[in-house]
């Protein structure tokens, strides 16, 4: 089966929106293209929800244990026969007429190793349009972006210990080999913003800041060690350890001594009654 493009689908407990992920592909006007379902161990009805989809010619489906989405990923990659690979979450939507705007973007990026495109973040009825801009950063989102299946192998794809910024972790590899990339002003994605998911958890979160920071203290700049310090210290307040959230907002104070907010943070840190009256145990994700 000839197709230019695999879109991955790694699916953990999404009975409620599989289907609108799974459609939003199968519903585009392309047709030269693949979709792989990866199972990653999910413990709700998901797998009756995809199995259907299977007798279509070009979806398959395959099963792992729980691993996390960047092993499901990896996996989908792995078992890819597309030259460009697009990864989807299993709670997000492609846009109507994406994969026709993918394939003729395709046929004239011999040269690029990756694209971006723009996307709608939904947070209950209202969408916000954001477009990539050259020379600004843009969040790299799955659905947003299609990489050549060559470039993420040669990489070595996702890193599997991350569970919290693995596609911010995947472009920073990519920029240390000159990977080239094009930004494309067309809106691939629709967002749907959901509190409860795994981005959200706090403790992913600071685990995989602080092996962000172990893996690449090297090639990061001074700017980003200082924000990914500031943001595992804060962590560490709402885990009531004040002395790793001294330790890290002192070292983000290091890479930027004259960030006077950073100081206020340490400064709370130091005090813990104060800190916790700022710094619930929990977040509220409006």
């Amino acid at each position: 089966m000839d197709n230019k493009i695999s879109v991955v689908i790694p699916f953990f407990n999404a009975e409620k929106t599989l289907k609108r992920a799974i459609e939003s592909v199968m519903s585009q006007s392309l047709s030269d293209y693949e979709l792989i379902l990866i199972n990653d161990g999910t413990q709700d009805n998901s797998v009756s929800v995809a199995q259907p989809y299977t007798n279509h010619e070009r979806v398959r489906l395959f099963n792992q244990m729980n691993q996390g989405v960047s092993a499901a990923r990896n996996l989908g990659g792995s078992h890819a026969r597309g030259e460009w690979l697009l990864f989807l979450d299993a709670d997000d939507q492609l846009r109507p007429g994406f994969l026709q705007t993918l394939s003729e973007e395709i046929t004239q990026a011999t040269n690029y190793d990756y694209l971006i495109f723009g996307i709608n973040r939904i947070k209950g009825k209202e969408g916000e349009i954001s477009l990539p801009v050259d020379g600004q950063y843009f969040s790299r989102i799955p659905g947003t972006f299609v990489i050549k299946k060559s470039v993420f192998d040669h990489v070595g794809g996702y890193d599997e210990r991350f569970r919290f910024a693995e596609n911010t972790e995947l472009f920073h590899r990519l920029e240390l080999i000159n990977a080239k990339g094009r930004n494309i002003p067309f809106v691939s994605l629709n967002y749907f913003d959901n509190p409860s998911g795994g981005s959200k958890n706090l403790k992913n979160m600071v685990n995989s800041l602080s092996l962000f920071l172990n893996l690449h203290s090297g090639t990061l700049s001074p700017h980003v060690k200082h924000l990914y310090h500031q943001i595992i210290g804060v962590n560490w307040m709402r885990f009531r350890n004040f002395s790793q959230a001294r330790h890290h907002l002192l070292n983000a104070i290091k890479y930027k001594p004259t960030k006077m907010a950073t100081w206020g943070r340490f400064g709370l840190a130091c005090f813990p009654i104060l800190a916790k009256s700022f710094y619930s145990e929990t977040v509220k994700y409006d």
